[in-house]
């Protein structure tokens, strides 16, 4: 190798490894006992919500909402609600829309209008919608406080699926200091959010509730603050363009 071409693979090798350990997506922890985080996004929803927020205390499991501003303002005693029952609430835009494809103010007003509404509840914690994300949108977030959070297990709850299959792709996924994602809601890429036909969402009840009569006795779930306090943060290059 020429050494231009050296000089130019390790610059781009540094600006990768300083980008993911100081910008980096949050995907998992690394824990020395068996905590992990349910998180939930695209909420809140008026039915699922609250239904989820029982079941949640039934297992006295506290979770993270990535919720989604136009619904917080729609719905603001349910994101009070949330927040009283010891759950923390992260940012998750105003409207859902792509957020690496906005403009910088684009992107600025989607974070600073959905923090509006959950202000008096919010972790400064952020989850792009869909997890797509550019250096440049991630930065933006950055300038915000905001920390990045990804995670390392899904069923694909968006996807109606049977519940046998989602409880079993989470048992068969789940590790110490993972973070599960799930979806209280659904927002479509295809239609605006105050536009959107809720999605049912009983048979991703049902497989969470079975997933947690499964692993009560194992595993303790907490929220995203609380996995902080409890191992490392593992951070990865998170970017889609």
């Amino acid at each position: 190798m020429k050494p231009g071409k050296h000089f130019k693979s390790y610059s781009r090798r540094l600006r990768h490894k300083v980008f993911r350990n100081y910008f980096g997506t949050v995907t998992h922890f690394d824990v020395n006992r068996k905590v992990a985080a349910i998180t939930f996004d695209d909420g809140p929803h008026p039915i699922y919500t609250p239904i989820i927020l029982k079941l949640l205390q039934r297992f006295d499991v506290k979770a993270t909402f990535f919720v989604v501003g136009v619904y917080a303002k729609k719905y603001p005693g349910i994101i009070k609600n949330i927040s009283e029952h010891g759950h923390c609430i992260g940012n998750h835009t105003w409207d859902h829309k792509l957020f690496n494809e906005l403009s910088t103010t684009q992107r600025w007003s989607q974070v600073s209008t959905c923090a509006k509404y959950i202000k008096p509840y919010m972790s400064k914690f952020f989850r792009h919608p869909w997890g797509k994300q550019s250096h440049q949108s991630r930065f933006d977030t950055f300038l915000f406080g905001y920390d990045d959070i990804g995670w390392n297990v899904h069923a694909n709850d968006w996807d109606e699926q049977d519940a046998d299959k989602m409880a079993e792709t989470l048992l068969t996924s789940l590790s110490p200091g993972s973070i599960l994602l799930l979806h209280d809601n659904i927002c479509l890429p295809s239609k605006k959010v105050e536009n959107q036909v809720y999605e049912p969402r009983e048979s991703m009840i049902t497989a969470l509730e079975y997933f947690l009569i499964k692993t009560f006795n194992e595993y303790q779930f907490v929220t995203i603050p609380q996995l902080f306090q409890t191992g490392m943060p593992v951070r990865g290059n998170w970017i889609d363009s």
